[in-house]
Formats: C-alpha cells, sequence, structure tokens
C-alpha cells in the first residue's frame, strides 16, 4: 500500500467497511510509518466533532428562494450577453467609429511624415544651374527649383559684415561708467 491508498482508505477503515485482508493491509501501513497512527487519531476526532455539532435549521421555504436567485441571476446574465452583441471588437458602434476615424488619422498623419516629396534635407547638395539634387551617396535626381528657397549669401556673411564695421554710439547711448 502506498500513501494516496493508505489516505484514500482512512475513511473506510474508520467506519469499519474493509475487508479483512485490506483491514491487515492497512494495519500493516499504520505501524510501518511514522506518524500515520495520530494522522488517523487525528481525522476520527474531527469527525466526532463534526457529529456533536448542533443541526442547522432553515426555513421551508429556503430552497425556492434559493432557486429564484439562482434564475435571477442566469437571467441578468443573458441581458448582459444580449446588450454585448451589439458591439464592434467590444466597442459600441459609436466609439467603434471614434476608434476607426482615428486609426485612419493616425495612419495618414504618419505617411505624410514619413514620405519624402523630393525636398533636399540635410546632406544634400543642390545645383542651381543643373537643377540636380545629389544625396551624400551620389545619387542625383532632377527636381523643381520652386521647392527649395535660394538664397544669395550666408548667414555668416553677414556676421562678418556687423563685426567688421565700428558703430559710433557715444551720443546714442550713456552707460554707467560714462558718468
Amino acid at each position: 500500500m502506498d500513501r494516496y491508498q493508505f489516505e484514500d482508505a482512512i475513511s473506510a477503515y474508520l467506519d469499519n467497511e474493509l475487508n479483512l485482508s485490506q483491514r491487515k493491509e492497512f494495519e500493516d501501513y499504520l505501524a510501518a510509518n511514522a506518524g500515520t497512527k495520530e494522522f488517523v487519531a487525528d481525522i476520527k476526532s474531527t469527525i466526532e466533532s463534526l457529529g456533536k455539532m448542533s443541526k442547522i435549521q432553515i426555513s421551508s421555504s429556503f430552497m425556492t428562494d434559493l432557486y429564484s436567485r439562482i434564475d435571477l441571476k442566469k437571467s441578468r446574465s443573458v441581458q448582459k450577453r444580449e446588450k454585448n452583441a451589439n458591439t464592434i471588437f467590444g466597442f459600441s458602434p459609436l466609439y467603434a467609429g471614434f476608434l476607426s476615424v482615428l486609426i485612419i488619422a493616425f495612419i495618414g498623419i504618419g505617411l505624410n511624415t514619413i514620405t519624402n516629396y523630393g525636398t533636399a534635407g540635410p546632406g544634400f547638395e543642390y545645383s542651381k544651374q543643373d537643377e540636380l539634387i545629389t544625396d551624400p551617396k551620389g545619387n542625383t535626381e532632377i527636381i523643381n527649383p520652386d521647392v527649395l528657397a535660394i538664397t544669395e549669401s550666408d548667414t555668416t556673411d553677414s556676421l562678418r559684415e556687423i563685426q567688421q564695421k565700428k558703430y559710433n554710439l557715444q551720443d546714442r547711448i550713456q552707460l554707467v561708467k560714462d558718468r
């Protein structure tokens, strides 16, 4: 007999329902394994204490009330399922419409920001006379010159002019140390 067979046979042993060979095998297992006698004694005392407990009295309408409450819960769950049947992926039709509009807008904005419409960006060279744009890899593409903003001079040129000119602002500005 193993541990599982022993545990299954405890109730039959205590109720004296085992035949003679099964009872002998059970008692041999009790003698061979430590702690099993205490385990059986604990189960026996638990059964006895349960037998001594007073019976609980219920009303005569308990079962009918119980069945009516179960039926009420069932009908509510059916109503919830019928209510959820008018959904699209778990959303009401109104919210599903809003969600689809948002998804389409998100995809549209994403495509507009990802695509390149032929404008020159960082790393591109523009040649006015050829109307070509060259990327850093050496690939060239004919472009419309109206797309790009063409500047006649560089911003560093204007900074050099300001630095070279010396303005006389003595009569216009009065500084703290000039008093």
